[in-house]
């Protein structure tokens, strides 16, 4: 990188004397340009100008128009000529070179897609859009390395000539805060090789209070490039302890297996899966069942996910819907479920952005262990509640604001929820909660703090939790 800026300072040099002097004629000077596409705007430093000019404003109109291109990151921009014409007029002929050329190394079949996410052949060259384009393509190919040279053609345009190196082991590890379990380390290890991902993870809280948990889960896709369509199977392992009501009078343990296999179609950003679930449960502990298959059948997901495509957070679009069908042998009948989570951020200002965020939460089921907690971790805004639920909507809005540049982020926090209380005569109740957030994220790592209270009770009962991941 260091000598291609040697070679652009040059090129500013060599536009200033590559002008051919001639005798200039009173009044306006007409000042004619060949070669550009208009890609910045240059229209204030052509007509500043009246009158004759003298080869050191020509000179200096050259200078400027130069560093007005680079300054855009066009650096690979220079004039190959300027000429003062007799009539008084001026010609001044633009080089704006285009990537003619895009080699990718490393990558095997996908060489073509990467080379296509670098940079699109045939555009203008752009130092800003190339630096854009290489944390777009490590991100979305999960590269390892990706070094990039620019080099000038034989033509003047730009060949772009890139070698890469495949992350084929990746660790996730995380910490996450739970107002029902407590802390809650997870691992993740996932494999890429031979054109499939494989992995395990897993996560407990260890025992820390009467409620526990813990989750083990193995997973196969049949592809890992990115944008292809895959086969999967998965089996995740739960060993949990809840209680049954809103109190410690009676803890039961939980433990279930839930193998799924399917098949996953992708276009970019979004992907729809159709598959082959169950679930099989041991109880103890627990009123009346011993535990059985509590679900098997068809599931569907949806799904949308535009953050490999975006460097900023503030623009990022993320969705998730499912939903199963199938038969409850526990308690004989037809059971279905729905879950949903979505993020959607936008910029108001720069510097600024709101997030709206929410969770659905479905079931036809009537047994508790089928329920979720409602003041969990998505709306931890109450101490020692642990109601249960079999229905629940949650819905928050963030106002971020960027303390500093796309790292670290402050948030007044809002969410709404309304759950089902399973009462005849009071069906639902509503809850309101606000807060604060601070979060650092850089790609690989995301740190968070968390304070959250019920606006209907006291700031000082809120909870404040943490969390943090990084990906290796």
């Amino acid at each position: 990188m260091n000598v291609r800026k040697y070679i652009i300072s040059f090129l500013i040099l060599l536009s200033m004397f590559i002008i051919s002097p001639a005798e200039s004629a009173e009044g306006r000077t007409e000042i004619r340009i060949t070669g550009s596409s208009s890609a910045v705007d240059i229209s204030d430093i052509l007509s500043r100008k009246s009158g004759t000019l003298s080869e050191s404003d020509i000179k200096k109109i050259c200078a400027d128009i130069t560093g007005r291109y680079h300054d855009r990151g066009y650096t690979a921009f220079y004039i190959e000529k300027a000429v003062m014409n007799s009539d008084g007029t001026a010609d001044i002929i633009f080089k704006e070179a285009v990537v003619s050329e895009i080699k990718v190394s490393g990558m095997g079949e996908r060489e073509g897609d990467a080379a296509e996410s670098i940079f699109t052949k045939g555009e203008l060259f752009n130092e800003f859009i190339l630096k854009e384009n290489i944390s777009l393509t490590r991100k979305r190919f999960n590269l390892k390395r990706l070094n990039v040279t620019v080099k000038r053609g034989g033509d003047g345009n730009i060949v772009l000539s890139a070698v890469t190196a495949e992350n084929i082991h990746e660790l996730d590890t995380a910490v996450y805060g739970s107002p029902v379990y407590g802390v809650r380390p997870a691992l993740a290890y996932r494999l890429r090789t031979g054109g499939i991902l494989a992995g395990v993870s897993g996560e407990s809280s260890f025992n820390q209070t009467d409620r526990s948990y813990s989750r083990g889960a193995v997973f196969f896709n049949s592809d890992n490039e990115p944008g292809n369509s895959y086969f999967s199977f998965s089996a995740d392992v739960f060993d949990k302890k809840d209680s049954y009501d809103n109190s410690d009078d009676l803890i039961y343990r939980h433990k279930s297996l839930s193998p799924k296999a399917g098949y996953t179609w992708v276009s970019g950003a979004a992907a729809m899966g159709l598959f082959l679930a169950g679930t099989f449960d041991k109880l103890d502990d627990y009123p009346r069942e011993n535990g059985g298959a509590s679900f098997y059948g068809m599931q569907i997901k949806l799904s949308y996910n535009d953050s490999p495509y975006k460097i900023r957070y503030d623009d990022i679009t993320t969705g998730e819907a499912g939903f199963s069908s199938g038969w409850n042998n526990i308690e004989e009948r037809f059971s279905s479920r729905l879950t949903a989570d979505y993020m959607i951020n936008f910029s108001l200002f720069t510097g600024i952005f709101i997030s709206l965020n929410g969770h659905i939460f479905y079931t036809t089921d009537d047994e508790r262990f089928s329920h979720v907690y409602v003041f969990d971790n998505l709306i931890p805004c109450r101490t020692d509640d642990y109601t249960s639920a079999s229905w629940r909507n949650i819905s928050g809005i963030d106002l971020n604001y960027e303390v500093f540049k796309r790292t670290l982020y402050f948030a007044p926090v809002f969410k709404w929820g309304i759950y089902g209380t399973g009462s005849t005569f009071d069906p639902h109740e509503n809850v309101s909660a606000a807060g604060a957030k601070l979060f650092y994220t850089s790609g690989k790592i995301r740190l968070e703090a968390l304070y959250l209270y019920d606006t209907g009770d006291s700031f000082k009962k809120g909870i404040l939790m943490f969390s943090a991941a990084a990906v290796y």
